[in-house]
């Protein structure tokens, strides 16, 4: 189903590094920000405690330098030939991406989310400094968007991103197949745009 398929996160060229947020990756989306053991990293790593330590001074540090990695890599496969030609018809490719994404790779998805649950600030924090660095988004800006077609395109991201969640928590959990996740999702993001389509020239009221 996913298009251009991005290879699986190289997070360090230091090897024993790679090998302790691999771990991670695989400890955190099994067990959860809490169920997490250090120990446990460690050892599927092959690694020493100490060692990991020398690397990362706690699980909090480990979990949210993970984090920030794989939020950079979701954004640079979404994000990086991102077109404003058209910027809803974008939006959609964007959601078509997340959704393929985020299905092919749920260890990350759930990563992801854990650091909405334990960690919401840092999540915020971290979003908006890379949302900064995303040309799409500074090219759109280019486009001389007036404020209320500024909020309007925020508006349209958290909702497609929260139908997005939605989706794939069903997928994840049985409810629905790949290709049904994929078909509804998509059917339900192009009624989310066609509705904000309508109203990009209206003021929003206050």
């Amino acid at each position: 189903m996913i298009s251009g398929q991005p290879d699986y996160p190289v997070f360090s060229d230091d090897p024993k590094k790679q090998a302790i947020l691999k771990a991670a990756l695989h400890e955190f989306a099994e067990k959860g920000y809490s169920g997490a053991s250090t120990r446990s990293i460690a050892k599927c790593a092959g690694v020493a405690n100490g060692l990991m330590y020398y690397y990362f001074k706690d699980k909090k540090t480990l979990f949210l330098q993970l984090c920030r990695m794989l939020r950079e890599w979701v954004v640079a496969f979404v994000y990086d030939s991102a077109e404003t030609s058209d910027i809803f018809e974008t939006m959609l490719d964007l959601c078509k991406k997340k959704l393929e994404l985020f299905s092919a790779y749920p260890s990350v998805y759930r990563v992801v989310m854990e650091e909405i649950r334990f960690f919401p600030r840092e999540f915020q924090a971290d979003g908006e400094e890379i949302k900064r660095d995303i040309s799409f988004w500074s090219k759109a800006a280019q486009h001389g968007l007036t404020s209320h077609q500024s909020q309007t395109l925020e508006i349209v991201e958290l909702a497609l991103d929260s139908m997005g969640d939605r989706f794939l928590a069903k997928y994840f959990s049985g409810e629905l197949t790949g290709e049904e996740m994929f078909e509804l999702g998509i059917q339900k993001a192009v009624d989310i745009i066609k509705y904000f389509k309508k109203i990009w020239n209206q003021p929003l009221s206050n």
